[in-house]
Protein backbone atom coordinates (compact mmCIF):
# COMPACT_ATOMS: atom_id res chain seq x y z
CA UNK A 1 0.00 0.00 0.00
CA UNK A 2 1.11 3.49 -0.44
CA UNK A 3 2.33 6.00 1.52
CA UNK A 4 -0.80 8.25 0.64
CA UNK A 5 -3.08 5.46 1.12
CA UNK A 6 -1.81 4.81 4.61
CA UNK A 7 -1.94 8.20 5.90
CA UNK A 8 -5.24 8.75 4.63
CA UNK A 9 -6.20 5.74 6.62
CA UNK A 10 -4.17 7.74 10.00
CA UNK A 11 -6.13 11.03 8.82
CA UNK A 12 -9.56 8.94 8.29
CA UNK A 13 -8.90 7.39 12.24
CA UNK A 14 -8.12 10.74 13.69
CA UNK A 15 -11.28 12.41 12.28
CA UNK A 16 -13.03 9.42 13.87
CA UNK A 17 -12.09 9.93 16.80
CA UNK A 18 -12.33 13.65 16.81
CA UNK A 19 -15.63 13.43 15.73
CA UNK A 20 -17.12 10.28 17.33
CA UNK A 21 -15.08 9.97 20.83
CA UNK A 22 -13.21 12.78 22.20
CA UNK A 23 -15.80 13.99 24.39
CA UNK A 24 -16.27 10.07 25.99
CA UNK A 25 -14.46 8.67 28.76
CA UNK A 26 -11.64 7.61 29.09
CA UNK A 27 -10.47 9.55 25.77
CA UNK A 28 -11.12 12.82 27.04
CA UNK A 29 -7.78 13.22 28.14
CA UNK A 30 -6.39 12.31 25.09
CA UNK A 31 -8.21 14.36 23.06
CA UNK A 32 -7.23 17.60 25.58
CA UNK A 33 -3.40 16.73 24.90
CA UNK A 34 -3.41 15.94 21.17
CA UNK A 35 -5.67 19.27 20.81
CA UNK A 36 -3.82 20.10 17.73
CA UNK A 37 -3.62 17.08 15.77
CA UNK A 38 -6.66 15.74 16.17
CA UNK A 39 -8.77 18.73 14.97
CA UNK A 40 -6.08 19.15 11.99
CA UNK A 41 -6.70 15.52 10.82
CA UNK A 42 -10.46 16.00 11.31
CA UNK A 43 -10.82 19.39 8.63
CA UNK A 44 -7.73 17.60 6.54
CA UNK A 45 -10.10 14.84 6.27
CA UNK A 46 -12.98 17.01 5.31
CA UNK A 47 -10.77 18.68 2.75
CA UNK A 48 -10.70 22.02 4.13
CA UNK A 49 -7.52 22.44 4.34
CA UNK A 50 -4.02 20.34 2.83
CA UNK A 51 -1.06 19.89 5.09
CA UNK A 52 2.55 20.69 4.78
CA UNK A 53 5.40 18.80 6.90
CA UNK A 54 4.76 20.74 9.63
CA UNK A 55 1.31 19.74 10.04
CA UNK A 56 2.19 16.12 8.94
CA UNK A 57 4.15 15.73 11.67
CA UNK A 58 1.47 16.67 14.17
CA UNK A 59 -1.15 13.96 12.65
CA UNK A 60 1.65 11.14 12.42
CA UNK A 61 2.43 11.94 16.09
CA UNK A 62 -1.07 11.54 17.16
CA UNK A 63 -1.66 8.84 15.86
CA UNK A 64 1.23 6.82 17.16
CA UNK A 65 0.89 8.60 20.46
CA UNK A 66 -3.07 6.66 20.07
CA UNK A 67 -1.49 3.93 18.88
CA UNK A 68 0.81 3.49 22.18
CA UNK A 69 -1.87 4.46 24.73
CA UNK A 70 -3.98 1.82 23.36
CA UNK A 71 -1.27 -0.53 22.99
CA UNK A 72 -2.17 -1.47 19.49
CA UNK A 73 0.35 -1.46 16.59
CA UNK A 74 1.00 1.60 14.77
CA UNK A 75 2.18 -0.45 11.87
CA UNK A 76 -1.32 -2.03 10.97
CA UNK A 77 -3.74 -0.46 9.21
CA UNK A 78 -7.24 0.56 10.39
CA UNK A 79 -10.40 2.33 8.83
CA UNK A 80 -12.09 3.51 11.56
CA UNK A 81 -11.31 4.40 15.40
CA UNK A 82 -13.56 1.40 16.31
CA UNK A 83 -11.23 -1.09 14.39
CA UNK A 84 -8.13 0.07 16.88
CA UNK A 85 -10.82 -0.65 19.44
CA UNK A 86 -11.50 -4.15 18.11
CA UNK A 87 -8.12 -4.77 18.50
CA UNK A 88 -6.75 -3.29 21.29
CA UNK A 89 -10.26 -6.03 22.84
CA UNK A 90 -8.32 -8.76 20.44
CA UNK A 91 -5.06 -7.94 21.88
CA UNK A 92 -6.35 -8.24 25.38
CA UNK A 93 -8.11 -11.29 24.82
CA UNK A 94 -4.56 -12.97 23.81
CA UNK A 95 -3.14 -15.34 26.37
Amino acid sequence: MSDMNIYASKIAVLADFYLNYRDQDPYKDFAEYNDIGLPLAYVVHQNLVETNPEGRAFIEETYELLCSAMDIDSEQQYECFEDMLNEQEMGTQEP
